[in-house]
Order: C-alpha cells, then structure tokens, then sequence
C-alpha cells in the first residue's frame, strides 16, 4: 500500500494551539475522506477507522512514555460527517453516533477532553438535500448537550473560496488554513480549557 500524507487544517491548528500554550504539543492525524461515522467510525465496528483511531493513539502514547516524556490528553478535533449526508439512515443516527463516539474517546481518554465538532458546511452538493440539515442539527445539538463539545461553524469560513473546484466538498488551501485556526479558536474559547 502506497500511503499518502498530506497537511491539511492540523498545520493551522497546531500554530494556533502552540502560540497560546507555550509548551510543548504533540498532535496526530488520523482520518481519510469519504468515510461514514455509521459504519467506518463507530466505536462498535470491527477493524475499522475507529479501531485505527485508538491503535494510532495508543502507539503514540506508549512511544512518548518510552521517552520518558509526560503528556496530557487535551483534546479531539472532529471534522466528518459529509458522507452520512449521502444516506438518509445514516444521516437520522447520526446524533447518537456521534454521542456515542464522544462518550467512548472520554471513556478511553478522560472526562476533561474537549471535542470541537466541526459542522459540515450548509452549500455541501448532495443528490438529496434533505439528510444535510439533519446532520447538521444533529452536531449542533451534540456539541449543545455537552460543555466538553465546542461547535465550529464552517459556514463562517467562506463560500466558494474554500473548497476545492474539483468536488466542492472538501477544502482548498485557504479553507483548510481557516479551517485548522477556527478550531483552534474554539479550544481557546472552550470552557474546559480556560
């Protein structure tokens, strides 16, 4: 398998984050586009995004405490929910797996972690339009049930100039450098982490 990397709003973030902290941050990618949270990031599915999620995680803190050096877990960055627009099933369970897929990365990574859900954009193309408010209303009302969840409203990043041309559903240069400094403006802004 030829694996790719790209950098994508983790950049912007990270700049953000380390500016305000002034200490040390380690931050991990784990994603892949096109990607449900029914079927490939549910905390109940077997070897899928979620099962690579943790295993990633785990790797990473058993390699930081091999160095001897302390770490603490602040938080989750959730930008997904694009693909469960396209199927009207997943897109009416997704409040309760995304409540679902938060409860366990507190579980598994404390009660204190802060999750900032990014809110899929409202111009998203889909063949039916009528999932995308629905999922939509549904990180809205997660990120509104929990102070631990912080909502980021990627309509206030721009229209056109954010995505790209080609498919319009995910984002350009600029928008994921806006992308990237909006979540870190909502863990600024985040209670848990004032």
């Amino acid at each position: 398998n030829e694996r790719y990397v790209y950098f994508g709003p983790e950049h912007s973030f990270g700049r953000r984050i380390v500016a305000r902290q002034r200490e040390q941050v380690y931050l991990l990618k784990v994603g892949l586009g096109s990607t449900n949270l029914t079927e490939d990031w549910h905390p109940e599915g077997v070897n899928n995004w979620h099962d690579r999620l943790t295993s990633t995680v785990s790797a990473a803190l058993a390699e930081l405490t091999a160095q001897n050096i302390a770490y603490e877990i602040k938080g989750l960055v959730w930008m997904q929910g694009e693909s469960d627009v396209w199927n009207a099933a997943f897109a009416a369970a997704y409040e309760q797996n995304l409540t679902q897929l938060i409860a366990d990365m507190h579980h598994r990574y404390g009660d204190e972690l802060t999750v900032a859900v990014g809110q899929i954009r409202g111009d998203l193309p889909a063949r039916d339009p009528a999932p995308l408010p629905i999922v939509r209303a549904a990180q809205r009302a997660v990120a509104d049930a929990d102070e631990r969840v912080v909502l980021v409203e990627t309509d206030a990043l721009g229209e056109g100039d954010v995505v790209l041309k080609t498919d319009a559903v995910h984002y350009n240069t600029v928008g994921q450098s806006r992308l990237g400094t909006a979540f870190g403006e909502a863990f600024e802004a985040a209670p848990t982490n004032e």
